[in-house]
Formats: structure tokens, C-alpha cells, sequence
């Protein structure tokens, strides 16, 4: 993640998370700080893959859907944010070493 910040990218989260177990697994997300913002599911009462929490991202942001990639671990969740006209990738574990490429 620093690489692609350093690289002049922004950098979104998007996850499905509940407000009690973000509260209780909190102290351990310091990696949320390298992120440019994000949003978690409880905070907007909607999950991926609803259309909805990807449109409110995107609003938040400023985010141009065209010029965005997703990545997610879930096929369905990137079909739904490349039905909005965002590129869509799943991610593998190995692909950190790819990801360039994209």
C-alpha cells in the first residue's frame, strides 16, 4: 500500500464490518491510517455487494468510477462495482507482486 501512495494513488477502504466488532478489534487496525478514508458497512447501514455503499463511497470522495479499481476477495463484490463502471479485481494473496500491472 505505501508503494502505490507513494506513487501518487489514493487509496479507499470499503468493508463489510459491524460497529461491535469494529470496537473490539479497533487497536489492531492501525493499517486504516494508511488508507485516504473509507467506509465500514454499519456506518452506512449497507454491505457490499449493494449498489448503495459503493455509490456513497464514490459521492464521499469524489471517486470518478471510471478512473477506480476495486479489489476485493469476493468475485460477486467486484461484479458489482464493475456494474457501476468501476474496474473490478479479485484478489489472490500472490497478487501484491502483480499488482502493477493492472
Amino acid at each position: 500500500m505505501r508503494f502505490l501512495k507513494m506513487r501518487g494513488l489514493k487509496l479507499y477502504y470499503l468493508s463489510n464490518y459491524s460497529e461491535h466488532l469494529y470496537k473490539k478489534t479497533r487497536q489492531h487496525m492501525g493499517f486504516l491510517e494508511e488508507f485516504d478514508g473509507g467506509l465500514f458497512s454499519y456506518e452506512v447501514l449497507s454491505i457490499k455487494p449493494e449498489e448503495k455503499i459503493y455509490r456513497l463511497l464514490l459521492d464521499k470522495y469524489s471517486i470518478v468510477p471510471e478512473k477506480a479499481i476495486f479489489f476485493d476477495d469476493r468475485q460477486v463484490n467486484t461484479e458489482a462495482a464493475s456494474r457501476l463502471g468501476i474496474k473490478g479485481v479479485v484478489f489472490e494473496p500472490d497478487m501484491a507482486y502483480h499488482i502493477l500491472d493492472i
